[in-house]
């Protein structure tokens, strides 16, 4: 298993340096893989984030590609290596122990529930959270980098969630940019480096379809295949060398996947005896499951993830990857012992557990993230300087 490397090799090092940039102090380290870097005379900083690409998928893939020649090296998620978590560490520049979501389904003791962090709706449900006292400016409290650097900022997002209720709570301060297609998404990249201001600029370009093609239909699909290769032409021909020279274009991702068969899939419907036992439905994500027990249970609990997970599963009381560094390092978020349970389930090998509630669908989903293997811990940094 592979922990987050806070101390100057992950994306929230990345956030610093970028911080810095702009002449803002972080009070996390900077990027060592940019230590040497000389940023002179740039009006542009471009960071495009590729959900779900993973340091090992891009590997795996034909390496003549723009991404390899620039690739500058290896660095690391966030844990959990949820969407949920990196993305609010972009938007922050903070850890998960500091703003305080963890995952794609976050329990909220302010209203005894588990709710899609992102999606604000509450688990199982497609209505959107609808409390007179409860917001999500209420919940997602920490600053946006946005408002914290003196630049002119930009925000570029597919239209599906340009508009949803955390984007606009967590991106206030950013100009929104919306896109529909790949091309459009890079048209739109060219549009706003173009745009005449007085002051420089950062631009955060979000691009989703590899974690979505990676979920349905795994790594080595033709679907996969093509998509990979359209979107490197793509890149190639939107994204020149020296054409800007007042720009720097930085390429990273928020996670990798792991691919899990469905044999590798543990259903919390075969062990009755372990569901008695939860005070709730389980959190955060298939590969990384936090548990909230029932009182007395601790025991028979422990007990019964050892004797029948041991070659799946390893188990950690939550408060212990709290107090190590797994969700980084500060001030703890006033609410991040309640949202990660009693006790953690890390998946071994490419393992899931799985639970559904009234209102969700039995889907099946090849791909996978959350916990901590290589694939899904480390993500590219690219430098187009």
């Amino acid at each position: 298993m592979y922990k987050p490397e806070y101390d100057g090799n992950s994306i929230l090092n990345l956030m610093s340096s970028i911080k810095r940039l702009f002449k803002t102090k972080s009070i996390y380290p900077e990027l060592q893989l940019l230590k040497n870097e000389t940023f002179k005379d740039f009006k542009n900083i471009v960071l495009i984030i590729l959900d779900g690409f993973g340091y090992d998928y891009m590997m795996s893939k034909p390496n003549k590609s723009l991404l390899h020649h620039y690739l500058k090296g290896k660095i690391t998620s966030v844990y959990p290596t949820t969407t949920a978590s990196a993305v609010t560490t972009f938007l922050t520049s903070l850890p998960p122990i500091r703003h305080g979501v963890t995952g794609w389904y976050l329990y909220l003791k302010e209203i005894g529930c588990l709710i899609a962090s992102l999606l604000w709706k509450t688990r199982g449900s497609e209505n959107n959270i609808i409390n007179k006292e409860l917001s999500p400016s209420t919940v997602y409290t920490e600053e946006n980098i946005f408002k914290s650097i003196d630049a002119d900022s930009f925000l570029i997002y597919p239209d599906t969630i340009i508009d949803s209720i955390f984007s606009v709570s967590m991106t206030k301060g950013s100009v929104k940019v919306r896109y529909s297609t790949l091309s459009d998404f890079f048209n739109v990249i060219k549009e706003t480096v173009r745009k005449q201001s007085i002051k420089k600029k950062f631009i955060i370009a979000y691009y989703t379809e590899f974690d979505s093609i990676q979920h349905e239909y795994g790594q080595e699909s033709e679907t996969d295949k093509n998509h990979y290769k359209y979107f490197i032409e793509q890149l190639e021909k939107n994204i020149i060398p020296g054409e800007n020279p007042d720009t720097v274009f930085i390429i990273t991702a928020d996670h990798g996947l792991i691919e899990s068969p469905q044999e590798k899939i543990i259903e919390l419907s075969d062990h009755p005896e372990l569901y008695k036992m939860l005070l709730m439905p389980l959190s955060c994500e298939p590969r990384n499951v936090f548990c909230h027990i029932k009182n007395g249970y601790d025991s028979v609990f422990i007990e019964y993830i050892k004797k029948h997970f041991s070659n799946s599963i390893e188990l950690y009381k939550s408060i212990e990857l709290l107090e190590t560094g797994y969700f980084g390092n500060g001030v703890r978020h006033a609410n991040i012992k309640d949202r990660i349970g009693d006790y953690t389930l890390i998946m071994k090998e490419n393992y899931i557990m799985k639970d559904r509630i009234p209102g969700e669908t039995n889907s099946f989903k090849i791909g996978n993230h959350g916990g901590l293997s290589h694939n899904e811990m480390y993500v590219p940094l690219i430098l187009i300087n």
